[in-house]
C-alpha cells in the first residue's frame, strides 16, 4: 500500500513537470469570446445558469449547427473568473489541477485490477500524451477532462468486490456529471457497467439474466436520463438536438480511414497542431481506409483473444477505445475542427487493453524490467512532443501558424491566422493570409467576412464591401460594423456610414451608437421629426447597391469547435 501511495506521488511529480509549461500560456480560440470578450460567465448566478443554456450561451451566440450542452466546464469557469480573476495563467492553473486529478483517478482505477507498477507505467504513458494538449494546454479543452474524471470516479466507485446500493448510486452521480463535462461521456456507461458486473462477480453467474450488475445498471439508467431531460430543456429542439444523424452513412464510409487516423495520431503522434478531418477525408490515399480497417481488426482480434484467455477488462480496453471514437466518426464529416481533445476520454482504454497484451504475450517469461524499459522509453518519447505542443496553444498565431505549416491545404488555419493578425492590426500580412484562405475555399464565408474587415480597416471601404458581394449579397453584421466603421473614421462620410451602422444596430451597441452619431451630426434626418416632402434619399455609391437576396451561408460553419466567428473585437 505504501509502495503504490508513494508511487502515485511520484507520478503526480512527473506529469506536473512535463505539462507546467502550459501555465505559460493566454486565452485563444473559443477562450477570447467565452472568458476575454464577454460577461455572462462574470457574475455568481451564472453556476446555475449555465445549465439551463447551450454551450453557445456563455459566449452571447445563438445555438450552434451542432447543439452542444457543457454545463460542468463553464461551471468551472465561473468559479475562476470570480475567484482568480482574468488572469490567464489561474485558469490554466486550474486546467492541470483537473489534468492531475484525472491522472490520480485512473491510476487509482488500474491499481484495483492491476499490479500498482502496471498501472503506473500505462497511466504515465497515457498521462504525458502530446495529444492531450489540446485537452490540458487550452483552457477551453477541460470538458474533456472533466468527463474522464468523474466517469473514472464512478468506475472507481464500483471496482469493489462487494458493490452495494450506495457504490451503485455514487457511480450513477458520477456518470451524470461525467455526462455534464461532455456528451460523449456516455462512453463511461457500459465501462461502469462492465466493470461492476466483474467486480462484483455477477458475470460468472449461471443465469443469464443475473450477469449483470443490476443495481449499477439501473443507476446509470437513471443518471442518462437525468442527463437527456435537462439537455432537452436547455438546447433548442429536443434531447437529441444537433446530433449529426443525417450524416450516418457518410461517417460509415469514412470509419475505416477516420479510425486508422486516430490509431495512428496515438501510437505515432507527429501532428500539434488543430486537424480539419473532413478537408483530410477529401485528400485522403486510399491506403487510409485499408490501413485503418486492419488496424481496427486487430484490435478487435487481440480484444477477442485476452477475453478468451481470462483477461476480460484489459480486453474491454479496446472497447472502451474503439467505443470512444463513434463520436469522431460523426463529427469528423461535419468539418468540425480539432481532433487530439477528443482522444482524452477513451485512450486510457487503448493504453490498458496494449498493456494487458503485453503482459499476456509474456507470460512466464519475466518480461516485467522489459515492459518497465518499453514504458519509460515511450513516456520520454511522449513527453518530448508534449514540449513541442504545449506551446502551440500559448497564443493564436501559434496554434493557426502550426495548422497552415501541418495542413497547408486547409482554410482554417489561414483563416484563424488572419483573424489574429487582423485584431494585432497587422493588416498587410492578414489581407494576404485571408486572400490565400479564399483560394483554397470559396465555399466558406468567414474567409471573406474577415478579408472585408481587414480591407476596412485599411481604408478601402468599398472595396470591404465588394469582397463579401463576392460570396454573398447579404452582409454579415460584423462586416456591416466594419464598413460603418470605416467610412465614419476613415473617411469622415456619415452618410455612408450610418446606410451600414442600420443593417447592424439590433446587433452590436457601436453600430446603435454609429446610427445615432450621424443623425447628430447632420448627416441623416432624425426619424423622430418630420421630414419635408421634398426631402431626397441620400446617394448611394455606385457598385454597393442591395443588401438584399439570397444570404449565402452554404458551408458557414457556426460555432464550429470555435471557428473564427464575425464578431467585432471588444
Amino acid at each position: 500500500m505504501l509502495q503504490r501511495r508513494s508511487a502515485g506521488l511520484v507520478l503526480l511529480g512527473l506529469i506536473t513537470l512535463v505539462w507546467s509549461r502550459a501555465l505559460l500560456g493566454g486565452y485563444v480560440w473559443d477562450d477570447l469570446d467565452n472568458l476575454l470578450y464577454g460577461d455572462r460567465l462574470r457574475h455568481w448566478s451564472s453556476l446555475y445558469e449555465v445549465f439551463l443554456h447551450d454551450a453557445m450561451w456563455s459566449a452571447n451566440k445563438a445555438q450552434a449547427t451542432v447543439g452542444t450542452y457543457r454545463p460542468l466546464a463553464l461551471a468551472s469557469f465561473v468559479l475562476d473568473l470570480n475567484v482568480l480573476g482574468d488572469s490567464p495563467t489561474g485558469l490554466h492553473l486550474t486546467s492541470l489541477l483537473y489534468h492531475l486529478a484525472a491522472s490520480a483517478t485512473l491510476y487509482a482505477l488500474m491499481s484495483r485490477w492491476v499490479d500498482w507498477r502496471a498501472a503506473f507505467a500505462v497511466t504515465l504513458v497515457w498521462a504525458v500524451h502530446p495529444n492531450h494538449a489540446e485537452a490540458v494546454a487550452w483552457v477551453n479543452g477541460r470538458s474533456e477532462v472533466f468527463a474522464l474524471l468523474f466517469g473514472g470516479l464512478a468506475a472507481l466507485a464500483v471496482s469493489r468486490r462487494q458493490v452495494g446500493p450506495g457504490h451503485s448510486a455514487l457511480a450513477g452521480l458520477g456518470l451524470l456529471f461525467a455526462l455534464f463535462g461532455k456528451e460523449a461521456g456516455m462512453v463511461f456507461v457500459p465501462v461502469v457497467v462492465f466493470l461492476a458486473t466483474e467486480a462484483s462477480g455477477a458475470a460468472q453467474a449461471r443465469a443469464w439474466y443475473r450477469r449483470l450488475h443490476w443495481p449499477t445498471a439501473l443507476a446509470a439508467g437513471a443518471a442518462v436520463m437525468i442527463y437527456l431531460a435537462l439537455r432537452a430543456h436547455a438546447l433548442e429542439g429536443g434531447a437529441a438536438a444537433g446530433v449529426a444523424l443525417n450524416f450516418k452513412t457518410q461517417a460509415l464510409t469514412a470509419a475505416p480511414a477516420l479510425l486508422g487516423k486516430c490509431t495512428q495520431a496515438m501510437l505515432w503522434p507527429y501532428e500539434i497542431s488543430v486537424n480539419h478531418l473532413r478537408r483530410w477525408l477529401v485528400n485522403a490515399h486510399p491506403a487510409w481506409w485499408y490501413g485503418g480497417a486492419a488496424a481496427t481488426v486487430a484490435q478487435l482480434s487481440a480484444a477477442l483473444w485476452l477475453w478468451r484467455r481470462g483477461q476480460r477488462v484489459a480486453a474491454f480496453g479496446f472497447l472502451w477505445w474503439l467505443g470512444s471514437l463513434i463520436p469522431v466518426l460523426l463529427i469528423g464529416v461535419l468539418g468540425w475542427p480539432g481532433l487530439h481533445r477528443w482522444f482524452y476520454m477513451g485512450s486510457p482504454g487503448l493504453f490498458w487493453g496494449l498493456g494487458g497484451l503485453f503482459l499476456e504475450l509474456g507470460r512466464g517469461r519475466n518480461l516485467r524490467s522489459a515492459g518497465a524499459g518499453v514504458a519509460a522509453v515511450v513516456a520520454l518519447g511522449f513527453s518530448l512532443q508534449a514540449q513541442r505542443a504545449i506551446p502551440v496553444w500559448w497564443s493564436g498565431d501559434r496554434l493557426f501558424g502550426a495548422m497552415v505549416e501541418e495542413h497547408p491545404d486547409v482554410s482554417f488555419g489561414y483563416i484563424g491566422l488572419g483573424a489574429w493578425l487582423l485584431e494585432h492590426h497587422r493588416y498587410d500580412e492578414a489581407e494576404k493570409i485571408l486572400r490565400q484562405s479564399i483560394a483554397l475555399d470559396v465555399v466558406r464565408n468567414d474567409g471573406f467576412f474577415f478579408l472585408s474587415r481587414t480591407l476596412a480597416a485599411k481604408g478601402d471601404c468599398a472595396g470591404a464591401v465588394q469582397v463579401v458581394q463576392q460570396r454573398t449579397v447579404t452582409l454579415d453584421p460584423s462586416v456591416a460594423w466594419a464598413a460603418g466603421k470605416c467610412y465614419a473614421e476613415k473617411r469622415g462620410d456619415h452618410v455612408n456610414a450610418h446606410r451600414y451602422f442600420k443593417l447592424c444596430e439590433t446587433n452590436y451597441t457601436d453600430c446603435s451608437d454609429g446610427v445615432a452619431k450621424a443623425i447628430e451630426v447632420g448627416a441623416v434626418p432624425d426619424p423622430n421629426v418630420l421630414a419635408p416632402a421634398s426631402a431626397a434619399p441620400a446617394a448611394l455609391p455606385e457598385g454597393e447597391g442591395g443588401a438584399d437576396g439570397d444570404d449565402g451561408d452554404e458551408g458557414w460553419e457556426e460555432g464550429a469547435g470555435g471557428a473564427p466567428t464575425g464578431d467585432p473585437p471588444q
